[in-house]
């Protein structure tokens, strides 16, 4: 419910809904923090007063220690407040001092703050060794399917890198007058050959590029964004190295339309093939986006 409110909500009226108080005095963000009921969106949102009081004088942080024992989500909504306190306050001396005066403010008696926060530690740590543990298994995940897509890179690499240099119908012969050069430069389709060709080249290699980026990350978002877009320019790269078959072979069999005109049509069900894949993919993460 409050993630529908964050997204869809006017800005205005969620303003008001966000600060909104009870007849305890307690904002969504004080219910929430209390029941620990984890809600990244909220805690991030831009503009909310996190340190707004309820009756008992009790800011949406001090909810954390209502209660001597962790409740739900707690430990995660902890990391997040510290990570939007650290944010707001770059230097080192205003985080001090921020936290200092958020102790201070605080209606929560210091020795049940600092009796909770021991188990919040004990906590955070463990979260970060199971954040860090499916670091490595989301990096190990990515270096598999690495390996295999790089010999895709490296197949098409190779291939328009040796088409880009035997040309279809040869060269001119030495004695003619224009000796090294291509037969059929002067057909269209022969154009469309080479621009075909340079680009799948290019693309590869951007993939092959990108491929080496990510043994330099260790991060898995950042991982994942470049193997993405590695994938996608593979997917293109294919393609041009398709249609690069196509215009090859019609420039060479141009004296016999029939034959041209078929290969061509065979070849172009892989454009069918993948303009459907593609439209199956974007329909699954539709339905999957409204399911959740």
């Amino acid at each position: 419910m409050v993630q529908g409110i964050l997204k869809h909500c006017p800005q205005k009226y969620k303003d008001q809904l966000l600060q909104q108080q009870d007849v305890n005095g307690d904002t969504p963000l004080h219910l929430l923090i209390s029941n620990g009921c984890f809600v990244p969106e909220l805690i991030e949102h831009k503009g909310l007063n996190t340190m707004v009081k309820n009756k008992k004088s009790w800011t949406p942080r001090d909810m954390l220690y209502s209660k001597d024992d962790i409740i739900a989500e707690q430990v995660k909504i902890k990391i997040a407040l510290d990570d939007v306190q650290s944010n707001s306050s770059r230097k080192f001396w205003r985080k001090s001092m921020k936290k200092d005066t958020d102790i201070l403010e605080s209606s929560v008696l210091r020795s049940k703050r600092e009796k909770k926060d021991f188990i919040f530690d004990k906590y955070t740590k463990i979260l970060i060794d199971e954040k860090n543990a499916q670091m490595k298994k989301d990096l190990e995940r990515y270096k598999k399917r690495t390996n295999t897509q790089i010999v895709v890179s490296a197949l098409i690499t190779t291939v328009t890198f040796t088409v880009g240099f035997t040309m279809p119908g040869g060269l001119h012969q030495s004695g003619e007058v224009d000796e090294g050069l291509v037969i059929l430069s002067k057909k269209t389709a022969f154009n469309a050959f080479m621009v075909s060709d340079a680009l799948a080249l290019l693309l590869s290699t951007c993939s092959l590029f990108l491929y080496f980026l990510e043994s330099m990350y260790e991060d898995p978002h950042q991982v994942s964004k470049l193997n993405a877009a590695s994938t996608g320019l593979n997917i293109v790269s294919v393609m041009a190295m398709m249609l690069t078959f196509i215009t090859g072979t019609y420039v060479v069999l141009s004296h016999s339309p029939a034959i041209a005109i078929t290969v061509c049509l065979i070849g172009s069900f892989f454009f069918l093939f993948v303009i459907v894949l593609l439209i199956k993919m974007i329909y699954d993460r539709h339905v999957k986006r409204n399911a959740d």
